[in-house]
């Protein structure tokens, strides 16, 4: 039995606090600790009010639940990052989990819902919005409100006519990194300081609030990744720390979906990269003997014949010449496929593809 501190409580599963077969300690650790935290989120408000939430920006395997369970994702904001609802309680955020979400999940409602939520946040945060970091002048934070900072992520509209402004004072384009979830950093692309915050930021990328440690700039109204131009040395650490955090996330789906056992797929390849001519490649292993293996959408496929023989093909190259051996993965966020045996024929395809 578990009971938290507002005098809440209930019968917790035994195995969800026994360490799985492919978990290490801390692992454990952090899924324990997620599964209470979002029990104890949401005791305290019995019924929720959806036009009162403001977005909680998380990254995307926070959104992973245990199979069977609605997933409390709204919407995502790209393919690392995804916006839940939260209630303000006085001391902690409730989490609108995902059997209170609204049904009607058309385009036009989803929107509505967003809008709303970014309104609230708007009405709750005080008028001076940024605060300098010590790094320099040009690297900022948003500090207000508490503790939703990171959920201005998901107002792209303020954040546009931000970015916007601080471009017209500099001359140089600015960029947002959503380190964690209560700091979300707004950079000048050019600042002096890129150095001492990468050394920073690198420390961070393991603590258990981590969101999405990358650059980003907005394009119409959408957020993508953007690498700004800076010396090359600085430019390969902030592509590498991107990675590494696009990597921490995609091992949280991988070791959850390897949890729920048999589930339609025989095999969960892990995200990797390695580099290659100066830059970083994304893969995932597959297997030829595998009836059916789930992967991420990455830049290429390592397939394995026997046992030494590595076949890599591309995958945009794969899903145009073979495109029947790819089903998407359902409900998962970023989109995943599962990928079906090849046949001998589609074999002799592979070959003809091979990098």
């Amino acid at each position: 039995e578990v009971k938290f501190a507002n005098g809440e409580g209930g019968n917790l599963r035994r195995d969800l606090l026994e360490r799985r077969h492919d978990e290490v300690e801390d692992e454990r650790r952090e899924r324990v600790t997620k599964t209470l935290t979002q029990l104890g989120t949401n005791a305290p408000i019995k019924s929720v009010d959806v036009d009162q939430a403001v977005p909680l920006v998380r990254s995307a395997d926070y959104f992973m639940t245990e199979k069977d369970t609605a997933s409390f994702l709204w919407q995502p904001l790209t393919d690392c990052i995804g916006m839940g609802l939260a209630v303000v309680a006085p001391d902690r955020l409730r989490i609108v989990g995902g059997s209170e979400l609204p049904n009607d999940r058309s385009a036009e409602n989803v929107e509505r819902v967003r809008l709303r939520a970014c309104q609230n946040l708007k009405d709750m945060a005080e008028k001076q919005l940024l605060a300098a970091l010590d790094f320099a002048p040009d690297v900022l934070a948003i500090t207000t409100p508490a503790p939703c900072e990171t959920a201005w992520f998901a107002n792209t509209e303020v954040l546009a006519d931000m970015l916007a402004h601080l471009e017209r004072q500099s001359g140089t384009p600015w960029v947002v990194i959503p380190k964690s979830r209560r700091d979300i950093l707004v950079v000048n692309s050019a600042t002096e300081a890129w150095e001492l915050l990468l050394e920073w930021l690198e420390s961070c990328l393991e603590d258990r609030e981590t969101v999405h440690i990358a650059p980003h700039v907005l394009g119409g109204g959408k957020w993508r990744e953007h690498i700004p131009s800076v010396a090359p040395d600085t430019e390969r650490r902030i592509r590498e720390l991107a990675l590494r955090s696009r990597w921490r996330m995609q091992s949280g789906i991988t070791n959850i979906l390897r949890a729920r056992g048999n589930d339609g797929y025989d095999f969960v390849s892990p995200f990797s990269a390695y580099e290659h001519e100066g830059r970083f490649v994304t893969v995932a292993p597959a297997s030829v003997e595998m009836n059916f293996t789930s992967i991420s959408e990455v830049e290429r496929i390592g397939f394995l014949f026997g046992e030494n023989d590595v076949v890599e093909v591309a995958f945009k190259d794969m899903a145009a010449r073979l495109p029947h051996l790819f089903a998407p993965h359902p409900g998962v966020f970023p989109r995943r496929w599962v990928l079906s045996k090849p046949s001998d024929a589609d074999l002799k395809v592979l070959r003809e593809l091979a990098i």
